[in-house]
């Protein structure tokens, strides 16, 4: 079964990905891009999240190992 993004993900409107429940854990994500362009895995990528989902919070383990970390004061 594929899918598309989820709004709880919030995905910009120039980010897409698509994922596959049945796919082992690990492996969902078949595909993401950015402007219509499949991301590059050696590039290095900028993403905003709140401070919850920035320390892995939800399940989203691989956004606590992000690097240059920059928070701004609250708004």
């Amino acid at each position: 079964m594929a899918g598309h993004a989820d709004p709880d993900l919030q995905v910009s409107s120039t980010s897409k990905y698509s994922w596959s429940a049945s796919a082992p854990a690990g492996s969902r994500i078949s595909g993401i891009t950015v402007k219509g362009n499949p991301i590059d895995p050696t590039a290095a990528y900028r993403v905003t999240v709140n401070n919850f989902l920035a320390a892995g919070g939800d399940g989203f383990t691989e956004l606590a190992k992000g690097t240059n970390l920059t928070r701004s004061p609250p708004t």
